[in-house]
């Protein structure tokens, strides 16, 4: 699907994608956890429906948009700073908080402030992206070229 966006809209479209994710993705959340529903009928289809949207942003948007910016040499470097350190240090405080946050209130309303709203302001914040993305792609050349001579 990445693929597609970019084909139809350049560089931005990893950008639009990943908009389109956030927003997908607090909706979803937001009719898993907000509304009142009962059964296996019903939380079955809304979980995979959970599931397949969340598969999107990361691994269609992050990690290509990461790789077309950083010289080549350093993507692994990147990659290794982005998932497990930055990204698991974040995962490990905001369970933490959160499962204070649920017991002092409840779930649903931990649901809504700290999972739905963040990814809408998330969504907005993207927009920065349009601006400076294709710029460093742009550069990504260039960068390569000086890590490879030693000077970057």
């Amino acid at each position: 699907m990445a693929d597609l966006f970019v084909r139809s809209f350049g560089e931005k479209g990893r950008i639009m994608l990943m908009q389109i994710y956030l927003v997908s993705f607090a909706g979803t959340v937001a009719l898993v956890t907000q509304l009142p529903y009962e059964g296996f009928v019903v939380s079955i289809p809304l979980n995979l429906l959970l599931g397949l949207v969340f598969s999107v942003g990361f691994s269609g948007c992050v990690l290509p948009m990461v790789s077309n910016v950083v010289p080549s040499q350093l993507s692994a470097t990147a990659f290794a700073m982005l998932c497990p350190l930055i990204q698991g240090g974040i995962t490990a405080l905001m369970a933490l908080g959160l499962g204070f946050v649920a017991e002092a209130f409840s779930s649903q309303t931990m649901f809504l402030w700290f999972v739905v709203a963040p990814y809408l302001l998330n969504a907005v914040y993207w927009t920065l992206f349009y601006r400076v993305h294709p710029r460093d792609v742009a550069r990504q050349k260039e960068r390569t070229e000086l890590v490879a001579a030693g000077r970057f």
